[in-house]
């Protein structure tokens, strides 16, 4: 295969290859591929070429990324848990590029963007034993709109990595949002120690300025 796509709806083209709408919206696709055998399990395994792809204006299935954090959030702050939602995110652009390697496919460019979200991915995933290792870092942009934008406002500048093993069907997230949030107390806990120590010796600077003066007058 030597092909190049579109304008094409990505959604019903992933549910014909793997059997579920995983990416949705209008793709540019291109592709070059090998691969042989008469059932889709076969033609998986025997998968190998690259690939690169951009869509616009869709949702990735399986995964509330906003929803993630806000969960995260609200279990660093020992507050209650945010209702659930439906589990897809919304973007307004998503690209990347892929190599595929005897139908693992791998990644290092992703990017995606939303009003709420800039994400950035790398990682893998086997089509044949149906596992992704995968880390994406979601950054929380400075629009208060979109998907859980208005508690994840504190989160504003911060890269938050998400770590997604498991598989297809069964994917599982990682978020240790609580580690990076220490380190935001402790960088605010340090540039405050800082500034007290830069005000006290600017306080001992005048003093013994002062304290000069008054020898020097005759």
């Amino acid at each position: 295969m030597d092909e190049k796509l579109s304008g094409v709806q990505v959604g019903p083209l992933l549910k014909d290859f793997m059997g579920k709408e995983y990416v949705t919206g209008t793709a540019n696709i291109s592709a070059k591929m090998t691969a042989h055998g008469l059932e889709p399990l076969a033609v998986r395994k025997s998968l190998n070429g690259h690939a690169a792809f951009s869509f616009t204006n869709g949702t990735v299935n399986g995964v509330n990324i906003g929803l993630l954090l806000r969960t995260a959030y609200a279990a660093y702050k020992k507050l209650p848990p945010p209702k659930d939602e439906a589990k897809q995110t919304d973007f307004a652009a998503l690209s990347g590029s892929a190599k595929v390697v005897n139908g693992v496919v791998s990644n290092d460019d992703l990017s995606a963007k939303s009003p709420l979200l800039r994400i950035n991915g790398k990682g893998s995933a086997n089509l044949v034993t149906d596992t992704i290792d995968y880390r994406v870092e979601a950054g929380v942009t400075g629009a208060m709109t979109g998907q859980g934008g208005k508690e994840l406002g504190q989160l504003n500048g911060t890269p938050i990595p998400i770590r997604i093993t498991g598989t297809f069907s069964a994917p599982k997230f990682n978020v240790d949002l609580q580690a990076i949030l220490d380190a935001r107390v402790k960088q605010a806990v340090e540039q405050e120690r800082k500034k007290q120590e830069q005000r006290l010796r600017k306080n001992l600077e005048n003093e013994l300025q002062n304290k000069l003066k008054g020898m020097l007058k005759f």
